[in-house]
């Protein structure tokens, strides 16, 4: 197999779930899981580290609920041959919301009224899609009047509203404590009228107290629901069901292989070196459901001469940003960094959490992925490093706090590079 015969394989991390679709691209087939997501009548919240897929999950969900998996506009429905097309049942026409925070400028995030205008701007544009009417010069009315205006024009269960990265906002540096107002703002004109509403999803990296937005808010957290464990991220299955022949072409290349057979040992072997320096993300105690990192693992299989030392997680900006660089100190002053440390968190920290500021940095450091569960009890969560590179972050991150420029080059040494 040469890299020219899969280059075109796999989508770039931006594509939407049409994208893959239309354009033939390898799609990793989650739709069970997606089904029993799709099919809960009420609000969910989703959490996972960046890199994770969840702008393609909430793509789909946004294509699932517009057009369903029935043919439509001349050509059939990109669900065709999912798992979902033969579950999914529901032959309702939804008007559908799609925010996304992560597509607006972070100058926006920075102040509130622009923060709010740019909700208002993108709640009007797809309600005027929807033939709703809107008020003249809306952009510069109350968030919330706007909200009652067109969500009142809905008929019962005919709306579906999806976020993504609806924490952004409130995580990306100097953003100012209002914007949790505007947050607030768009969760209760939802609440004021959540019989309009069949499905709501809310996705995003950090996680909090729904309570922080709306009192006694409805939200159902599904982040440490162990049915949803590997709906993001691979699992080894994925990637020898879905990517075998890439398998086999970076087992050539770790292994020099020279020949033309690459053997189901090679291929064991350089999964089990990607699993060691990319994997190991845990969303629950099981350790059956831990999973690999997607964007690692796909700039691997695109890369002509894939090799560890390129990982892809940490950028060699040669900075770190502020809230990185504090958590990663708190952690360095307070633990002895070792690979296989594990570190103890009561479990309320995880689940009582009303702000970014009041957030234990353990907890942060696991919801942005440099920490994973390790195992839980009734009260005690035990984090560890899910890999082999996340270890390494924080032992290059010493250098950085000796004066050195924090970079990804020289100094990471993968491990487990020559056959097993």
């Amino acid at each position: 197999m040469e890299f020219d015969e899969i280059a075109e394989d796999i989508a770039t991390s931006s594509a939407s779930f049409t994208d893959i679709r239309r354009n033939g691209y390898i799609y990793v087939d989650k739709t069970d899981l997606i089904y029993q997501l799709a099919c809960k009548r009420d609000c969910c919240v989703f959490t996972r580290p960046r890199c994770f897929g969840k702008t393609l999950l909430c793509s789909t969900l946004v294509e699932l609920f517009k057009h369903g998996v029935e043919p439509y506009d001349g050509h059939p429905s990109y669900f065709r041959g999912l798992a979902i097309h033969k579950l999914w049942d529901d032959k309702g026409k939804y008007h559908v919301f799609h925010i996304s925070h992560s597509f607006i400028d972070d100058h926006v995030f920075k102040d509130a009224k622009l923060f709010a205008k740019s909700q208002i701007e993108e709640i009007v544009t797809q309600a005027k899609e929807f033939s709703f009417e809107v008020p003249d010069k809306a952009e510069d009315q109350d968030l919330g009047k706007i909200l009652d205006s067109v969500f009142s024009q809905a008929k019962r269960n005919s709306l579906v509203f999806i976020v993504d990265e609806y924490d952004y906002p409130i995580t990306v540096g100097d953003a100012p404590k209002s914007n949790y107002n505007v947050i607030r703002s768009v969760y209760e004109g939802i609440k004021r009228h959540i019989d309009k509403f069949r499905f709501i999803f809310i996705a995003g990296v950090t996680h909090y107290d729904m309570n922080t937005f709306y009192d006694e808010y409805p939200a159902h957290d599904l982040s440490y629901d162990p049915t949803y464990a590997t709906l993001l991220g691979l699992t080894r299955d994925d990637i020898f069901k879905y990517f075998p022949d890439h398998l086999k072409y970076v087992a050539r290349k770790f292994f020099n292989r020279t020949g033309p057979v690459v053997t189901k040992s090679d291929m064991e072997n350089a999964y089990a070196v990607l699993e060691k320096n990319y994997g190991g993300f845990a969303f629950t105690s099981d350790d059956s459901q831990r999973v690999l990192n997607p964007w690692n693992i796909f700039k691997h299989f695109n890369d002509p001469n894939p090799d560890l030392g390129k990982h892809h997680w940490l950028r060699p900006t040669g900075e770190i940003p502020p809230i990185l660089k504090k958590i990663f100190t708190e952690l360095v002053d307070n633990y002895e960094l070792r690979e296989n440390l594990v570190i103890e968190v009561n479990k309320n920290k995880f689940t009582k959490v009303n702000s970014f500021e009041r957030m234990d940095y353990r907890v942060l450091l696991a919801q942005t992925g440099y920490l994973t569960f390790h195992k839980l009890t009734d009260n005690i969560v035990y984090l560890r490093f899910p890999n082999y590179e996340m270890y390494w972050a924080f032992e290059n991150f010493k250098n950085f706090l000796k004066g050195l420029r924090y970079t990804e080059a020289q100094e990471y040494k993968p491990v487990g590079k020559k056959p097993l």
